[in-house]
């Protein structure tokens, strides 16, 4: 590498690294981890949404090209649709279980290690929750650097 060259030009700029996807499950909260005399775990329906949420997320990061994890700060909005027959409901806000910070601490695990290498890099997080015609989770993740520069004191 000659001196003029960046070490970082391999990381995508925060304005253009951006991520986005649905999964097809119906959303859940991140369920308190149990414990026995002997140890402490995590449930077992935790553990599988966040695996089908990782693997999600990983496959769209290798479609895309998106190379390695972000290293900076993002910003990670949720989406939570909730299933209903009810058409009249269709696209109103809900309010039903599980609750929203359960969902987005849900997604936050389930993303660490694999868009980001620690939830404490989530500089911003918004879960809304919807009634609709499915069960889905969509999730949008972006770099967040610089969002409030000379904005706030």
């Amino acid at each position: 590498m000659n001196e003029t060259q960046n070490p970082r030009s391999a990381v995508p700029s925060p304005k253009s690294w951006q991520l986005h996807f649905e999964v097809p499950i119906a959303p859940c909260g991140k369920a308190r981890a149990r414990a026995t005399k002997n140890r402490h775990y995590t449930p077992l329906e935790t553990k599988a949404a966040q695996r089908i949420i990782a693997n999600v997320a990983r496959r769209e990061m290798r479609i895309k090209n998106m190379g390695p994890m972000w290293e900076g700060p993002v910003a990670l909005t949720i989406f939570a649709w909730f299933k209903t027959d009810e058409k009249e409901k269709h696209y109103t806000s809900a309010d039903c279980k599980p609750d929203w910070d359960n969902i987005g601490k849900l997604v936050s695990d389930a993303l660490t290690g694999v868009a980001w290498k620690d939830d404490c890099q989530v500089s911003r997080g918004m879960v809304e929750k919807y009634f609709g015609p499915k069960d889905e989770i969509c999730v949008r993740v972006r770099g967040a650097w610089g969002d409030y520069a000379g904005v706030l004191p």
